[in-house]
C-alpha cells in the first residue's frame, strides 16, 4: 500500500498544472497516476496529421509558465506536448508520476478518512485528497453502425492514430466533419487516391487566420516579457467578448454567421456542395470551428462529400442509405469523444459505498464542477458544467487549482478529517447553472451537440463569462461543506 497527501488521476494539463501549485505550496507529498507511458493527456494522444489548437498558445498556456517560443498563434500537437514536456524537466515532476498504472477503482474508508485507490496492475494507494485530472475528451466515441466489425480493411479513431500511416493509392472513408476532420482532411488529401467525407451534420467554420511569429517577433517576446502578457490578455478579452452571443443575444451571432457565409461562398462555388455545407441549426449551437484549409480542400478532385446516412458497413466500404456502396482501404472515424462520460470506466465510491454512477444516472452535476456531495475530500478538474465555450479552458483550470488548495488549507485548519460538500449547496449551484443554460443558444439552437446528453441537460458547459467562474472559486466558503471526524 503506498501512502499519500494527494492522489492526481491524469497528467494532461490539469495534472500537471495542479502538480506545480502544490510544489509552489511545499505540498510535496503527491502522486500523479497516468494510464499511458508519457505525459500530455489528450495533446499526446491526438498525434493525427494536422492535428492543433483552436485557441492561440498565449491563451492556450499557463499563466505561471509562459512560454515567448511557440512558433505560430496556433500551435500545433507536438508543440504543446513539448510544452507540458518541458513543464515537467523544469519542476521536477516526473519523480512525483507512475505511468502505465491506469486507476480503476477508488473508494472512500470513512473510518480513516481517506480514499483507497486501485490500479489496472493491482497496485494500492491510499491518499487524503483524490483529484481526477482526466478531462472531457479521453473517451473516444466510437458511432453504433450494424457490421462495424465486418469491415476487412484498416479502421481506427483519429485518437488512436497509426504512426507513420501510408494513405498512398488508398480510397479513405471520413466519418464525422467535427474538429478532428477538418483539421485531418487537408493533409491525408495529399497522400490519397480518394477520400469521401460521410457528415452527419454541417459545421459551422471560419477563418482560423493562423500565422507563423517571425524571429523578430519570439525575440521581443524574450526580451520584454510584458509584450508576452499583452498579447495574452488581448486574446483573453476578445474571445470573452464572444459569450455574450451564446446567451439570449441572437442579435451577436448575425456578424460570425455571416462571416461563415461569405467565407463558405467565397471558396466553394458549387451549388449541391454549398447546400450540403449550410448547417440546419443556429451557429454557436454546436462548437464553431476555425480553418483556412478545409473548405479549399473539398474542391479537390479526389474529395467528395456524402450526406446520406450509414446503413451498414461491409467487408470492404461502407453501405449509405440511398443504395450506395462506397468502396474503401481505410475508414476513419472523426466521431469525437463520450463527453458526458465525466469519470467514466472508473468506479467510485463514497460515503455508505455510494456508487458515482448510480449519483450521476440524470446526467453528472458537481458544486462549482468540482465537489460532489457524498464524495468527501474528492475534487475534480474539468468537472461538470466548466467547459468554455468560447474561451481557454487553461484559465479556467487555474482557478480550480487555486480553489483546491484552498481546500485543503480550510479543511486542516477545522481539524476535519474530510469535507463534504452539503447537497443544498450542491443542488442550489446546479438549479442555477441548469436556469442559465436554458436560454443559451447550447441548448435552443436547433441541434444535437455533445454539450448535451441524449436526455437533453447541458453537463458540459459553464453559462456565462469564464472570468465569473473564476470569481466563484476565487473564496474557499467552508459554510458550504460539512466538516466530519472520522469514526
Amino acid at each position: 500500500m503506498k501512502k499519500f497527501e494527494s492522489l492526481i488521476i491524469g497528467s494532461g494539463f490539469s495534472g500537471i498544472g495542479l502538480a506545480i501549485k502544490l510544489k509552489q505550496a511545499d505540498r510535496h507529498d503527491f502522486v500523479i497516476l497516468e494510464k499511458a507511458d508519457s505525459v500530455a493527456g489528450v495533446w499526446r494522444d491526438n498525434s493525427y496529421p494536422g492535428a492543433a489548437c483552436d485557441v492561440p498558445s498565449h491563451l492556450y498556456s499557463f499563466s505561471f509558465e509562459p512560454n515567448p517560443n511557440w512558433s505560430r498563434r496556433y500551435s500545433p500537437q507536438s508543440e504543446i506536448k513539448n510544452y507540458l514536456e518541458n513543464c515537467v524537466v523544469k519542476h521536477q515532476l516526473k519523480k512525483h508520476i507512475e505511468f502505465k498504472h491506469e486507476v480503476v477503482s477508488a473508494k472512500f474508508d470513512q473510518d480513516k478518512g481517506v480514499w483507497d485507490v486501485i490500479t489496472k496492475c493491482g497496485t494500492q494507494y491510499q491518499a487524503t485528497y483524490l483529484i481526477p485530472a482526466m478531462g472531457q475528451l479521453s473517451l473516444p466515441a466510437i458511432p453504433s453502425i450494424d457490421g462495424l466489425e465486418n469491415f476487412k480493411g484498416d479502421s481506427f479513431h483519429t485518437v488512436h492514430w497509426p504512426d507513420d500511416y501510408d494513405f498512398t493509392d488508398k480510397s479513405v472513408a471520413m466519418i464525422g466533419t467535427g474538429a478532428s476532420a477538418i483539421q485531418l482532411v487537408p493533409e491525408i488529401v495529399k497522400e490519397a487516391k480518394q477520400v469521401h467525407l460521410l457528415q452527419r451534420t454541417a459545421p459551422y467554420i471560419l477563418y482560423k487566420s493562423d500565422k507563423e511569429y517571425s524571429p523578430s517577433q519570439i525575440k521581443r517576446f524574450n526580451r520584454w516579457p510584458w509584450l508576452l502578457k499583452l498579447s495574452r490578455l488581448s486574446v483573453y478579452l476578445i474571445h470573452e467578448f464572444r459569450s455574450i452571443a451564446f446567451g439570449g443575444q441572437q442579435w451577436m451571432r448575425k456578424l460570425p454567421q455571416l462571416q461563415w457565409k461569405m467565407q463558405m461562398q467565397k471558396i466553394i462555388k458549387d451549388p449541391a456542395l454549398r447546400k450540403k455545407l449550410t448547417p440546419n441549426y443556429q451557429i454557436a449551437c454546436k462548437r464553431v470551428l476555425i480553418s483556412d484549409n478545409y473548405y479549399a480542400a473539398l474542391n479537390l478532385p479526389n474529395v467528395r462529400l456524402s450526406t446520406e446516412t450509414i446503413d451498414t458497413l461491409s467487408n470492404d466500404g461502407i453501405n449509405t442509405s440511398d443504395g450506395e456502396s462506397i468502396k474503401v482501404d481505410t475508414i476513419i472515424y472523426a466521431t469525437g469523444f463520450r463527453t458526458e462520460d465525466f469519470l467514466a470506466p472508473l468506479n467510485i465510491q463514497g460515503l455508505g459505498n455510494k456508487d458515482l454512477n448510480q449519483s450521476w444516472r440524470d446526467g453528472a452535476e458537481a458544486y462549482l464542477g468540482m465537489a460532489i456531495s457524498g464524495f468527501p475530500n474528492m475534487l475534480m478538474m474539468y468537472g461538470p458544467n466548466t467547459n468554455s465555450g468560447h474561451n481557454s479552458i487553461i484559465y479556467t483550470l487555474e482557478g480550480q487549482m487555486d480553489y483546491i488548495l484552498q481546500y485543503m488549507n480550510s479543511k486542516e485548519k477545522s481539524a476535519a478529517d474530510y469535507l463534504d460538500v452539503k447537497a443544498t449547496s450542491q443542488k442550489n449551484f446546479n438549479s442555477k447553472i441548469q436556469k442559465k443554460l436554458k436560454s443559451t443558444v447550447w441548448n435552443t439552437g436547433g441541434c444535437n451537440s455533445w454539450y448535451l446528453t441524449k436526455e437533453g441537460k447541458n453537463t458540459s458547459n459553464w453559462p456565462g463569462f469564464s472570468f465569473l467562474y473564476r470569481k466563484a472559486v476565487k473564496k474557499f466558503n467552508l459554510s458550504d461543506y460539512d466538516a466530519k471526524k472520522s469514526k
